[in-house]
C-alpha cells in the first residue's frame, strides 16, 4: 500500500511530466500526491491540473513559500 508520490516541475519544464506521474501513481493505487512549488510554477494551479487529470487520489499543495503570497 503506497502512500505519498511528490510532483513538481523544473524551471520552465513542460507541465505534463509531473501531470504523466500523478496519473500513473493515480492507476497504481498511492493514496496522495504532493504538488511541490518552484520558482517559476505555483503549486495550487499544478494541483489543479493534476486534479483535472486524475480521479481519486487526494492532493496537497505544498510545500509553498508564504513570505511571497498576499495574506489574503
Amino acid at each position: 500500500d503506497f502512500s505519498v508520490v511528490a510532483v513538481a516541475r523544473e524551471d520552465d519544464s513542460a507541465v505534463e511530466e509531473p501531470v504523466r506521474v500523478a496519473v500513473a501513481a493515480d492507476r497504481l493505487g498511492y493514496r496522495e500526491v504532493w504538488a511541490g512549488e518552484g520558482p517559476t510554477w505555483d503549486a495550487f494551479v499544478l494541483a489543479t491540473a493534476i486534479g483535472r487529470a486524475t480521479e481519486r487520489v487526494a492532493l496537497t499543495a505544498g510545500p509553498v513559500p508564504v513570505n511571497v503570497r498576499d495574506p489574503y
